[in-house]
């Protein structure tokens, strides 16, 4: 019958103006979830809809009304059109990633994208763990720092106490990372220090060892 107003409220309306009311970025799109409503959410002329909770990733809209009274959350995800870096071609494992093998691309980027590199900075000069297909999107949690120094290598070992600094010779026992501990012989007293190799492969080792 023309003119009679429905019994229940309708879900996608209920989606659609959470969607609506989500604040979004540039580029983003909202994707909201919510409840059936058959049953048990009576139909409302004028409901009105708030925040609650405002993530990157996540928005939680309350939609309400008051006659009849009723209160509802709709979960809303946002994807994002992000630039972030792609691999050019087939990535294998253990290769370090150089200029040349990555490039920045737009892609849509969601929650459940988790981790993605937004500069090739983040990328470069670091060692691929799991194999990455031509064009996909690089996630910084499959790459690890390179490896900097080898066992039996030479190194130089730094202790830094205020504006005092000593380096002393050594030989590596372990093969280590940038920002991994390393087990190190002085190459005078034989001491076997534990030290953290830096970016530049200096084994920073504490003040008195050695």
């Amino acid at each position: 019958m023309a003119g009679v107003l429905p019994l229940w409220e309708s879900a996608q309306q209920l989606r659609q103006l959470a969607q609506r009311t989500a604040r979004l970025p540039a580029l983003g799109v909202a994707q909201a979830t919510a409840p059936t409503t058959q049953g048990w959410l009576r139909h409302c002329s004028q409901p009105s809809a708030r925040i609650t909770t405002d993530t990157r990733w996540m928005e939680t809209i309350a939609i309400s009304c008051k006659n009849p009274f009723w209160q509802v959350y709709i979960p809303v995800s946002i994807h994002l059109k992000e630039p972030v870096a792609v691999a050019e071609h087939f990535l294998p494992p253990g290769v370090v990633i150089e200029k040349g093998m990555v490039k920045m691309s737009l892609h849509d980027v969601g929650p459940e994208d988790a981790a993605v590199a937004t500069s090739i900075s983040e990328v470069i000069g670091r060692v691929v763990d799991a194999g990455v297909l031509g064009g996909s999107v690089i996630n910084p949690v499959y790459l690890s720092a390179p490896t900097v120094i080898r066992q039996g290598q030479r190194v130089v070992m730094k202790a830094q106490s205020g504006s005092v600094t000593v380096k002393m010779p050594g030989i590596a026992l372990d093969d280590a990372k940038v920002g991994g501990k390393i087990l190190v012989r002085n190459n005078s007293s034989q001491t076997v220090i534990t030290g953290v190799v830096s970016a530049n492969g200096t084994v920073l080792v504490s003040p008195g060892e050695g």
